[in-house]
């Protein structure tokens, strides 16, 4: 089961995320992520948060739709709203979780939800975050070898990178790309696998590429050349 939460940093409402979100479920509003899933047409199933950012006219909404439950948290507590949702998404039984929202003005806010994201994925619930842009993959040996379909949507985020986020990785082995690697160290901190691109003369629909890791946790980026 596939949880969708959407957060409340910028997010591009394109017609990929339209297809991602429609097969999710629960959906999960964290605060001001409200406003991406009305934007949607989604009526999350829960809200959640302590409703700082939320305006106000779509918190009067949300508390008059019986579809949607709301869960308030005092403004001085010791999760942030992100933590609360994933909390939700994983008591809820979800394997998988795609964050919308997720990048955004507050850095403090994208590194945490980014680093909650791997922790996420040593305990074996797979992520995704996304602002409709740049797309980032949780990575672990048991979702290796990922497949990197190029697919009509991703032919515009040409760059993609494999970063150790979870300590050193042993092998990573990479195919399809342009620069391929065989059980290639990463150390943490290594930009050994950051910028690789598509393989120049791709066809779209029918190449893919697949990456894989032998231990640890990596976080593989889609981004656009001119972003």
């Amino acid at each position: 089961m596939s949880a969708l939460i959407s957060l409340g940093g910028k997010c591009k409402y394109t017609n990929e995320i339209a297809e991602l979100v429609g097969s999710t479920s629960p959906v999960i509003a964290a605060d001001r992520g409200y406003v991406h899933c009305r934007s949607l047409g989604i009526i999350p199933d829960f809200l959640v948060g302590d409703m700082d950012s939320i305006p106000g006219e779509l918190l009067i909404q949300a508390k008059a739709d019986a579809a949607t439950t709301i869960k308030y948290f005092d403004k001085d507590k010791d999760q942030t709203d992100s933590e609360i949702a994933a909390d939700i998404a994983v008591a809820e039984g979800c394997s998988e979780i795609l964050f919308i929202g997720a990048f955004g003005e507050r850095y403090d806010h994208m590194l945490g939800n980014q680093m909650m994201a791997a922790s996420l994925a040593a305990r074996g619930i797979q992520c995704v975050l996304t602002d409709g842009d740049t797309y980032m993959y949780t990575l672990t040996p048991e979702n290796s070898p990922y497949l990197i379909e190029y697919s009509l949507f991703k032919t515009d985020r040409k760059i993609i990178s494999v970063i150790p986020i979870g300590g050193d990785i042993n092998e990573v082995d990479i195919s399809g790309l342009k620069y391929p690697l065989s059980r290639m160290p990463v150390p943490l901190g290594s930009q050994r696998a950051v910028s690789n691109e598509l393989m120049p003369n791709y066809r779209p629909g029918n190449d893919k590429a697949l990456i894989s890791v032998s231990n640890g946790v990596a976080m593989i980026i889609m981004s656009k050349e001119d972003l």
